[in-house]
């Protein structure tokens, strides 16, 4: 009988008290900027992103220090971070103007050339009282037919987080692929029509 009653307050207690923190979910949203230039007459073709451990899920990853990974297990992206980006730069190509089609690779058609990129980073960064969102892409432009690689580049986005808290980091990581974005715009464009 005893037993019962204890196992019946601990049941009580726990039902009670216990409160599970509610989940946030987050995503990428900002205004596209329009790049003034002429159309080039190429269908871009934008490849499944690739993310790279421990970026490749949905919650948002922090490090304190070099050597450790850590994640806020209730502050999440509402869709994989894959998807988001390369939501984002199909939008943005898009939205350029610059070319006379994007279009998700493969599924659309024919293209004339492929676009990759790789997440190779995608986190807050404390650095003391300081906190950084960081975002790293390696991108790659290719020839459709044969694949031959036509231009390879880097884009490593940081900036200081103003609100120290997951909505300030994505705030902040949101700047970082606004900026990127921009980047794989017109290192694209330049590389194209400069061939």
């Amino acid at each position: 009988m005893r037993t019962a009653v204890v196992a019946g307050v601990l049941l009580a207690s726990v039902l009670g008290c216990g409160h599970v923190p509610q989940t946030h979910y987050y995503l990428f949203d900002y205004e596209r900027a329009s790049v003034p230039g002429q159309t080039l007459p190429v269908i871009i073709g934008v490849a499944s992103v690739e993310v790279v451990p421990p970026y490749d899920q949905e919650r948002l990853v922090f490090r304190r220090s070099r050597h450790e990974v850590e994640f806020y297990h209730y502050h999440r992206w509402v869709e994989s971070p894959a998807q988001l980006v390369r939501r984002c730069l199909l939008r943005d190509l898009a939205h350029s103007q610059r070319f006379r089609d994007v279009v998700p690779f493969p599924g659309h058609g024919a293209v004339d050339y492929l676009l990759s990129v790789r997440v190779e980073r995608m986190e807050e960064r404390d650095e003391g009282q300081a906190w950084f969102s960081c975002l790293e892409l390696q991108c790659e432009l290719r020839r459709a037919k044969g694949l031959e690689l036509v231009h390879g580049w880097q884009v490593d986005e940081r900036e200081a987080v103003a609100e120290r808290s997951p909505a300030g980091v994505v705030q902040a990581l949101t700047r970082c692929l606004e900026r990127a974005s921009a980047r794989i715009i017109r290192e694209t464009t330049e590389k194209l029509a400069s061939m």
